[in-house]
C-alpha cells in the first residue's frame, strides 16, 4: 500500500507537479500576453504620433512655396521672413535649415544651384559651390516630376553635428520660374522629442526604409533612433509611407517597459511542485496564498496597463493638434477633443460608435462641403477613403478656424488623420501677399525707375517707370534679363554716342561688376536728362534709381539765366525780408540810386525814402505790399547824392508753397526822360486835341448850317415835284433835286469819316434781315441806274438765316457805297449785288457781300492806293464821275469796325468785284412765310440769256421747291414746251425777262400762250409787291429782283396764293393826298404833334407832312408840346432835339414817364440837323423809336410815317376826297398850297438874300413875306434873351439863345446875323467872354439891318 501510496504520492505528486508547472505556464503565458498587448498599443500610438510630428514638420515648406508661388519674384528678405514665421509658429518643428534651389538656365543635364538657404549647413554645404550631393540632387529631380507631393530623401549623418538628417523636398513655382524649396529634417531631434515627451522606460526605436528615387526607392536602409543595451523581449513593427518613403518603424521592449513580464508566479508554482512533499495542506495553503499574489500582481499589471493608456490619451489631449484614429472598417479607434473641438462636433458624443462615415455626413449637412446633397457629398468623400492614399487638404470651418487635414493611411489598415489650424498661418500668408502686392504697386506708382539686379548683374525686379525713361524693350527689363543686354541695346541704339559696341557694353560692365556705389546724369539723345543712382546689396547684386530731372535741370538753368538776367538787367531790383529789411540790389540799383550794397543790406527798406513822399502814398504802399498785392506806381525820389529822379516802381510779395510771404521784391525802372518827354507830348496833346475839338465843332456847326437850309431844298423840291411842271421844268428840277442829294451824300460821308477818325463811331449789334439791307439799298440806287442804262440785280442766298445779328445802318452804307460806285463806273451792263453765306477757315459763319460790275475797272497800281481818304484810282476819274473819295474809306474803316474784311479784283476794261466779309450769327427768328407759299413741285420756265438773273431765279425758287428749267429766248421756249407735251407734261408759269424789255415780253407771252399757263413779266418799275394784270398775267418790276416778291409772284401765278395786291411802297412821288382837319384827323387816330422851335423848319416839315396827306400841330418848344400831348390824343411826335425850355430829350423822357402805367406806347421820332457826335444812338438810347436827318426827303418822312403810324391808319388819297380849303392845312397858321403865282425879282439886299425860300415856295412873294415876317419877332425875344445872358454874365445860356437865332437866320437867308450868332454859340459853350465881349456889340446892328430889310420886302 505504502508503495502504492508512494506510487500514488508519487503520482500525485508528479501529477500536481505537471499540474504545478501546468498552471505556471498558462500563468506566465497570460502575463505575457496582457504584457505584449499594451506594449503593441503603445507602439501603435506612438508611431502615429512619430508620423503625425513628421508631417508637422513638412508643413513649413507648403508655408514658404506660398510666399513663393504668390510673388513676383520672392526676394531673400521675404524667403527669411516666412521661413522664421513658420518656425516661430509652428508647435513641432524639427527642420534643421531651408533652402529654395532654381535650376541653372540652360545647363543639359539639368543643374541646380541654391538661391536662397536659411543656414549652409549639413547637407546644403555643397551648395555653396552651386552643386548639391546627389541624395539632394535624387530628390530635387523626383520633387520636378511629382509636384505638390513632399519627396523625401535617403538620411545621412550631419558632418558637423552628427545628427541623422534627411532632406525633404517640394516643388513650386513663381513668375520668374521653377524652383524647390527643400527642408533637413532632423530624425534625431525629432525621436529625442518624442522620447522626451511620451516614450516610457524600457522602448527602443530602430527606423528603416526604403527612399525614392527617380524610377523607384533606394534598397531599404535602417538605423537606430534610441538604441538601447537591454535586451529586447519583444518588438512591434508598424509601416507607412510619408513623403514618398515606404517607412518601417521597429519599437523594442524589455523587461523595464511595465515591469516586464509576471513570471515569478509561474516559477513559484514550478519550484513549489518540486517540494511536492509538502503536505496538502501546505501546498492547498501556498496555492490559495499564491492565488491572492497572483491576482493582485494581474491587478497591478491591469493598473499599469490603464495607467499607460491614461498616458497616451493625456499625450493626446494636451497635443494642439486634433488626432483621430480610424480601423481598417473606418470605425473610430481613437481621437482626442482637439479634434472634437477644432471639427466643431458635439464633445459628448459616443464615440465608440462613431464611424469615418457618420462624420462625413455630420460635416456635409452643416454645409462645410458647400451645397450639394448631403448623400452624394459623403459618398464621394467616403470612395476617396476606400483609396486610403495620403491626403492633404484644407477646410474652413464657419465661424472657426481654417484647417489642414492630414490623412495617412496605416499598413495593417485604417487610417490616422491629423487636423491642423492654420488660421494664422493663413493671415500670415494673406497678409504677406497683401504687403507683396502694395510694395508691387508702389513700385509701378512712384516716379521713378527702380531695377535691381543680382550677384550675376540679372534682373531680380524692375518697375514700368524704367522702360519709359531709359526707351528700351520690357524684355529687357523682365526678370532673368541681363544687364549685358540692356547695355548693349542702349549701344546700338547710339545712347553712348559714337563706337564700336561690344566695347561699350564691356566697358560698362567692368564697372558693373564693381558693384559699387555710383551716382551720374545721363543726356539722352532727346535731351532728356535722367539722373542714375546705384547702392550695391549685400550678398552681392545692386538697386538702380532712375530719375527725369530734365524739368530740374531746366529749371536750374531758367534760375541761372534768371540770376544772370537780374543782375545784369537794366532794371534796378531790390529784395527784402518780411519785416523790409533788404536782402539783395542789382547793380542797375546802385547806378540807379548810387546806392552800393554795403550801404543797404540789412537795413529797412526806408532808408531809401527821400523824405519828400505823401505819407499817405507811403502808408498805401506798404498795407498793399503787406496784404500780397501788387504795388505800381511813378515817384519823384532822390539819389544818395541828393539829386532827384522819377522812377516807376512796382513792388509784390513772394509766397512759400504755404502762401507765407518770404520775402518783398522790388523793381524800379529810371522814368525821368520818359516825364519829361510825357509833359512835351501832354503839351503838344493838348494842342493837338484844341485842333482836333475845334475841327469837330465846326464841322458839327456846319453841317448843323448846312442841313437846315437843305432841308428847305430838298423838302420844297420834293414838294414842287408833286405841282404840274412841263418837261424842261422837270429836267430842272430833277438836277436840283439831285444836286441836292449828292450834297448830302458828301456832307454824310465827311461828318462818317469824322466820326471814324475821332473813334466815335459806334456800330450796333441787333436783329436785322439781310435780304431787306441788301434789296433795300439795291433799289435805292435803281434810279439812277435806270437812267444810265445799267441794271441792278441782287441775290441773296436764301440759306442765310432770316435774321442775323448786326449793324443794319452800316451795312445798308456798305452795300449802298459799293453798289453806287458800280452804278458810277458803269456805261451800260449789269451790277450784281450778291450776298451768301460762307465760313472762314476756323468753321465761323460770315456774311459775303459781292458787289460786281462791267465798269471801267482799276489798275494794280489803282488798287493800292483805292481805300484811302480823298482819293480815288486815277485824278481823271475825280474830273469824269466826281466824288469825295471816301466812300471806299468809310466802307473799309466800316467793315474793320465790325471785324470783318474788303477785298478786290479788278482789272482795266474788265469790271471791278468787291468782297466784303463780317461774322454772322443767326437770331431764333424763323422765317413765318414758308407755310404760307408753297411752290413745291410746281414746274417753273424762265426764259432770259441773263446769267445772274438766271442763278438768282434758280436759288430762289429751288429753295422753295420749284422744278424751274431755263432757255435763252422764245424759239427755245416752244420747243422745250413741245417736248413736254409729248412727255404729257405741262408748264405751269413761264418767267419773261428779256433785259426787262415789255414789248418783247408781252409779244413773247402771245406767242407762247396755252391754256392753263400763267406768266410772270419782270418790268422795269420800282413798285415792290405784283400787279394782275389780266387772267393769265402778273407783273413785277424786277430792277431790283426782290426774292420774296418773286417767290409771292409765282405763287399768285400758279394760284397758290390770294392774288390781293399790297399797296406799293413808292419815292414820295405819285398822286397827292388830302390833309384831314384838325377834328377829323383826331377821330381818325392820324394827327400828328410837330415839336420845333424855327419857323422855316416849322413851315418846311408841315407843308411836307400836307403833301403827304397827314395833319399836324405845331409847338415851339417842348414845355408847350408837353401840355399839348398830355391834352390830345396824337398819333405820333416828330420833335426836333434842341429846343427852349424844355428839349426833345426831356420831353420824351416825360413822355415815357406818363406811359409807365398805360399798355400802348406811342411813337416818337427825332428829327435833328445834329449827325456829328451819335445823335441818332443817343436819340434811341432817350427813349425815341427813330430817328430822322435835316433836311428831310418826301420818300424818307413818307416810309417813316408808314412804318410808325398806327396800323390801318393812311392818308386819303386825293382822287378818293375832294379837298376843301378847310382840310388842306395845319393850325399854325400853314397856308395851303396855292398855284404857282408869277414870278418876281429876289431882293438884291445884302442883310437877307433869301434864296433858300425861293427855292423851297418858288416866287410866292406873299409866302416868302409871311415866312420873313413870321421871323422877326422871334429873332427880337431870342436877341434879348442873348443881352439878359450877357448882363448876367451866363454864357452857356447865351450860347443857346444864340443857337436857336443862328438857325431861324439860315433859313431866312441872313447870312451875316446867323455868321455872328454862330460865333456867339462857340463862344459861349467854351466860356470864352473875350470872345463874347469882342462879338456881342455887333448884334443889335445886324438884327436891326435884317428887320428893316424884310419890313421892306
Amino acid at each position: 500500500m505504502i508503495g502504492i501510496r508512494q506510487i500514488l504520492l508519487l503520482l500525485a505528486a508528479l501529477a500536481g507537479l505537471w499540474g504545478n508547472w501546468l498552471v505556471s505556464e498558462i500563468f506566465r503565458d497570460e502575463a505575457q500576453r496582457n504584457w505584449k498587448v499594451a506594449a503593441n498599443q503603445s507602439a501603435q500610438w506612438l508611431s502615429g504620433t512619430l508620423l503625425g510630428w513628421m508631417e508637422e514638420s513638412y508643413a513649413p515648406l507648403s508655408g514658404v512655396a506660398a510666399v513663393v508661388e504668390n510673388s513676383f519674384n520672392v526676394t531673400e528678405t521675404e524667403f527669411l521672413n516666412a521661413y522664421e514665421g513658420m518656425e516661430s509658429r509652428a508647435t513641432a518643428f524639427f527642420l534643421d535649415a531651408m533652402a529654395l534651389y532654381r535650376p541653372v538656365e540652360k545647363s543639359d543635364p539639368k543643374t541646380w544651384k541654391i538661391e536662397y538657404a536659411s543656414d549652409f549647413v549639413g547637407v546644403f554645404i555643397d551648395g555653396l559651390s552651386g552643386h548639391p550631393d546627389q541624395a539632394t540632387r535624387d530628390i530635387l529631380e523626383l520633387a520636378t516630376v511629382r509636384k505638390g507631393e513632399y519627396i523625401i530623401g535617403e538620411p545621412v549623418v550631419d558632418t558637423e553635428t552628427k545628427s541623422m538628417v534627411s532632406p525633404v523636398a517640394l516643388a513650386t513655382y513663381d513668375r520668374s520660374g521653377e524652383g524647390i524649396v527643400v527642408g533637413l529634417v532632423n530624425f534625431d531631434a525629432l525621436i529625442k522629442g518624442l522620447f522626451d515627451l511620451h516614450v516610457p522606460e524600457g522602448l527602443a526605436l530602430e527606423i528603416g526604409g526604403r527612399f525614392p528615387k527617380q524610377g523607384g526607392l533606394h534598397p531599404t536602409l535602417t538605423f537606430r533612433g534610441k538604441p538601447e543595451a537591454h535586451k529586447s523581449l519583444f518588438s512591434v513593427t508598424t509601416r507607412t509611407v510619408s513623403a514618398g518613403a515606404d517607412l518601417s518603424i521597429v519599437w523594442h521592449f524589455d523587461n523595464r517597459y511595465l515591469g516586464g513580464p509576471s513570471e515569478s508566479l509561474a516559477d513559484f508554482i514550478l519550484y513549489g511542485g518540486i517540494a511536492g512533499v509538502l503536505a496538502i495542506s501546505l501546498i492547498v495553503g501556498l496555492l490559495l496564498q499564491q492565488h491572492q499574489v497572483i491576482s493582485r500582481r494581474v491587478a497591478r499589471a491591469t493598473e499599469d496597463l490603464i495607467r499607460e493608456q491614461q498616458v497616451s490619451t493625456m499625450a493626446m489631449e494636451n497635443m494642439d493638434q486634433g488626432i483621430s484614429m480610424f480601423d481598417e472598417n473606418f470605425v473610430l479607434v481613437a481621437s482626442n477633443d482637439k479634434f472634437f473641438e477644432m471639427m466643431n462636433f458635439p464633445t459628448d458624443m459616443d464615440r465608440s460608435v462613431l464611424t469615418l462615415e457618420s462624420l462625413f455626413r455630420n460635416v456635409a449637412q452643416r454645409g462645410l462641403y458647400g451645397p450639394g446633397d448631403v448623400d452624394e457629398l459623403v459618398a464621394s468623400r467616403m470612395k476617396l477613403a476606400y483609396r486610403n492614399e495620403l491626403e492633404n487638404f484644407e477646410l474652413s470651418v464657419p465661424d472657426g478656424p481654417t484647417l489642414e487635414i492630414r490623412s495617412t493611411p496605416l499598413p495593417s489598415g485604417g487610417m490616422v488623420r491629423t487636423y491642423s489650424d492654420i488660421t494664422e498661418r493663413k493671415k500670415t500668408e494673406d497678409a504677406l501677399a497683401q504687403e507683396k502686392e502694395t510694395l508691387d504697386l508702389t513700385l509701378e506708382n512712384i516716379d521713378q525707375g527702380i531695377t535691381m539686379y543680382d550677384a550675376d548683374l540679372t534682373i531680380v525686379l524692375a518697375n514700368g517707370q524704367v522702360a519709359e525713361m531709359q526707351n528700351v524693350p520690357k524684355s529687357l527689363l523682365l526678370p532673368g534679363a541681363r544687364l549685358e543686354d540692356g547695355f548693349r541695346y542702349n549701344a546700338q541704339q547710339g545712347e553712348y554716342g559714337p563706337g564700336d559696341v561690344e566695347e561699350q557694353v564691356e566697358k560698362r560692365m567692368e564697372l558693373a561688376r564693381k558693384f559699387e556705389a555710383h551716382h551720374f546724369e545721363r543726356i539722352k539723345p532727346d535731351g532728356t536728362v535722367i539722373e542714375v543712382r546705384g547702392k550695391p546689396v549685400p550678398g552681392g547684386g545692386i538697386v538702380t534709381t532712375y530719375r527725369d530731372v530734365t524739368t530740374k535741370k531746366r529749371a536750374e538753368e531758367q534760375i541761372s539765366k534768371l540770376s544772370g538776367a537780374v543782375e545784369q538787367s537794366s532794371a534796378a531790383m531790390v529784395i527784402t525780408d518780411p519785416d523790409g529789411n533788404i536782402e539783395y540790389i542789382n547793380p542797375a540799383f546802385t547806378v540807379l540810386s548810387g546806392y552800393e550794397a554795403e550801404d543797404v543790406i540789412g537795413k529797412p527798406f526806408r532808408v531809401l525814402e527821400p523824405g519828400i513822399l505823401d505819407a499817405e502814398v507811403l502808408e498805401d504802399l506798404w498795407q498793399t505790399i503787406k496784404s500780397g498785392r501788387v504795388w505800381q506806381g511813378e515817384l519823384e525820389n532822390k539819389r544818395k547824392n541828393g539829386e532827384l529822379y522819377w522812377e516807376n516802381i512796382l513792388l509784390s510779395a513772394l509766397r512759400n508753397e504755404t502762401g507765407e510771404i518770404t520775402n518783398f521784391v522790388g523793381i524800379k525802372e529810371n522814368i525821368t526822360e520818359r516825364k519829361e518827354a510825357e509833359d512835351e507830348l501832354k503839351k503838344a496833346r493838348f494842342e493837338a486835341e484844341a485842333g482836333a475839338q475845334a475841327k469837330a465843332e465846326f464841322l458839327a456847326s456846319r453841317s448843323h448850317e448846312i442841313r437846315t437850309p437843305m432841308n428847305g431844298i430838298v423838302g420844297m423840291t420834293d414838294l414842287l415835284a408833286h405841282t404840274s411842271l412841263d418837261e424842261e421844268q422837270r429836267t430842272m428840277l430833277n438836277t436840283v433835286r439831285d444836286s441836292g442829294n449828292a450834297l448830302l451824300t458828301i456832307i454824310n460821308d465827311i461828318l462818317d469819316f469824322s466820326k471814324i477818325e475821332a473813334g466815335k463811331l459806334n456800330v450796333e449789334n441787333v436783329p436785322f434781315s439781310v435780304v431787306d439791307v441788301v434789296e433795300g439799298a439795291a433799289a435805292t440806287m435803281s434810279p439812277n441806274a435806270s437812267q444810265k442804262g445799267v441794271r441792278i440785280i441782287t441775290h441773296v442766298d436764301p440759306d442765310i438765316p432770316v435774321s442775323v445779328l448786326g449793324d443794319p445802318v452800316r451795312i445798308r452804307q456798305i452795300v449802298f457805297n459799293l453798289t453806287g460806285n458800280a452804278v458810277k463806273f458803269s456805261e451800260e451792263g449789269d451790277v450784281v449785288v450778291r450776298a451768301e453765306a460762307v465760313t472762314d477757315a476756323s468753321g465761323e459763319p460770315r456774311l459775303r457781300i459781292s458787289v460786281i460790275d462791267k465798269g471801267i475797272g482799276i489798275s494794280e497800281e489803282g488798287q493800292s492806293k483805292l481805300f484811302g481818304a480823298f482819293s480815288q484810282a486815277e485824278s481823271s476819274t475825280t474830273r469824269r464821275f466826281g466824288g469825295t473819295g471816301l466812300g471806299l474809306a468809310i466802307v473799309k474803316n466800316l467793315t474793320e469796325i465790325m471785324g470783318g474784311e474788303i477785298r478786290v479784283e479788278s482789272a482795266i476794261g474788265s469790271g471791278s468785284t468787291f468782297s466784303v466779309e463780317l461774322p454772322m450769327a443767326a437770331t431764333e427768328v424763323q422765317r413765318t412765310n414758308e407755310e404760307e407759299v408753297n411752290l413745291s413741285s410746281l414746274r417753273v420756265l424762265a426764259v432770259t440769256n441773263n446769267k445772274p438773273v438766271e442763278e438768282a431765279i434758280n436759288s430762289y425758287l429751288s429753295h422753295w421747291q420749284a422744278d424751274v428749267s431755263f432757255v435763252v429766248d422764245e424759239a427755245s421756249a416752244e420747243s422745250y414746251m413741245a417736248d413736254l407735251i409729248q412727255q404729257n407734261k405741262t408748264v405751269d408759269v413761264i418767267i419773261l425777262d428779256f433785259d426787262l424789255n415789255t414789248e418783247r415780253q408781252k409779244a413773247a407771252a402771245e406767242q407762247l400762250a396755252t391754256a392753263g399757263i400763267t406768266f410772270v413779266l419782270l418790268s422795269s418799275g420800282q413798285r415792290r409787291s405784283a400787279r394782275i394784270e389780266g387772267p393769265d398775267c402778273v407783273t413785277l418790276d424786277g430792277n431790283p429782283l426782290r426774292q420774296a416778291q418773286l417767290v409771292t409772284a409765282v405763287a399768285v401765278a400758279a394760284g397758290r396764293a390770294s392774288p390781293l395786291v399790297k399797296p406799293d411802297v413808292d419815292d414820295g412821288t405819285g398822286e397827292d393826298a388830302i390833309a384831314l382837319s384838325i377834328d377829323d384827323a383826331l377821330a381818325n387816330g392820324t394827327l400828328i404833334l410837330l415839336a420845333e422851335d424855327n419857323l422855316t423848319n416849322q413851315q418846311v416839315i408841315g407843308r411836307q407832312l400836307t403833301k403827304l396827306g397827314y395833319t399836324c400841330e405845331i409847338e415851339d418848344d417842348g414845355k408847350l408840346a408837353l401840355d399839348a400831348w398830355r391834352n390830345r390824343d396824337y398819333a405820333l411826335l416828330l420833335t426836333d432835339c434842341h429846343m427852349p425850355n424844355m428839349d426833345g430829350f426831356e420831353l420824351t423822357a416825360s413822355i415815357r414817364a406818363d406811359e409807365e402805367d398805360r399798355e400802348d406806347r406811342a411813337p416818337i421820332i427825332a428829327v435833328t440837323a445834329n449827325a456829328l457826335e451819335g445823335e441818332a444812338e443817343r436819340c434811341i438810347g432817350a427813349g425815341m423809336d427813330d430817328y430822322l436827318s435835316k433836311p428831310l426827303a418826301m420818300a424818307d418822312l413818307k416810309a417813316m410815317l408808314r412804318k410808325w403810324m398806327p396800323e390801318g391808319k393812311s392818308p386819303i388819297a386825293q382822287s378818293d376826297v375832294k379837298a376843301t380849303p378847310q382840310q388842306s392845312g395845319v393850325n399854325n397858321n400853314i397856308p395851303a398850297e396855292e398855284g404857282p403865282a408869277e414870278s418876281t425879282s429876289e431882293t438884291g439886299s445884302k442883310a437877307v438874300e433869301p434864296k433858300f425860300l425861293r427855292d423851297t415856295f418858288g416866287d410866292d412873294d406873299e409866302l416868302i413875306k409871311e415866312i420873313l415876317m413870321d421871323f422877326v419877332d422871334p429873332a427880337r425875344d431870342t436877341v434879348v434873351e442873348i443881352d439878359d445872358a450877357f448882363e448876367g454874365r451866363d454864357a452857356v445860356a447865351l450860347g443857346a439863345a444864340a443857337h436857336k437865332l443862328k438857325s431861324s437866320s439860315r433859313s431866312v437867308g441872313a447870312e451875316h446875323l446867323a455868321d455872328l450868332c454862330a460865333d456867339l454859340e462857340k463862344a459861349g459853350k467854351a466860356g470864352e467872354w473875350s470872345d463874347i465881349e469882342d462879338s456881342y456889340p455887333q448884334l443889335a446892328s445886324l438884327l436891326l439891318a435884317v428887320t428893316n430889310e424884310i419890313e421892306a420886302f
